[in-house]
């Protein structure tokens, strides 16, 4: 997808932390809700990317844990130092499968209403190929930290690819 895909759209946004001056956004139509996962009930499975966290039984279904950070390149998420025993997971849904991924971020933050119009692409070396081929664009906040809107979809099909 592309900026001139949605030239007035306005959208709602769950921001979240990537890294310190960097906040990803993921689309709320993507997401089912924010889970606070206690990192002991978390089975890692061996032999999967570093990625994969693991699973956790989440309402009697399977969940998969990936650690968006890693996955897109950048660090790992400190979601054990920062918040002791719990990791904070962005429960992502297929649109069409109905499959849920759990994304395991350092921090969640607030809901965004952002203009699709002045979402700028986002190009260049600064950010790993990964991050650059997942996302829709960009935005600058105030504080001239990159507001990054990743394709929740892309995301799980990149996910999915992977396993």
């Amino acid at each position: 997808m592309t900026v001139s895909d949605f030239p007035t759209q306005v959208g709602q946004f769950l921001s979240f932390g990537l890294l310190p001056e960097t906040i990803g956004l993921l689309s709320v139509d993507q997401l089912t809700e924010v889970l606070q996962v206690p990192v002991a009930q978390v089975v890692p499975i061996p032999q999967m990317p570093v990625w994969t966290l693991g699973i956790y039984n989440w309402r009697g279904e399977i969940l998969w844990l990936v650690d968006l950070g890693q996955f897109l390149g950048l660090a790992a998420s400190p979601p054990t130092q920062q918040h002791g025993s719990v990791h904070y997971a962005v429960l992502l849904i297929h649109g069409q499968g109905g499959h849920r991924l759990g994304l395991v971020v350092a921090r969640t933050e607030d809901i965004m209403v952002k203009s699709q119009a002045e979402l700028q692409p986002l190009g260049g070396s600064l950010f790993p190929p990964t991050l650059t081929k997942l996302s829709r664009g960009y935005w600058r906040n105030a504080e001239g930290e990159a507001l990054i809107l990743l394709d929740g979809e892309a995301v799980l099909q990149s996910l999915l690819s992977h396993t």
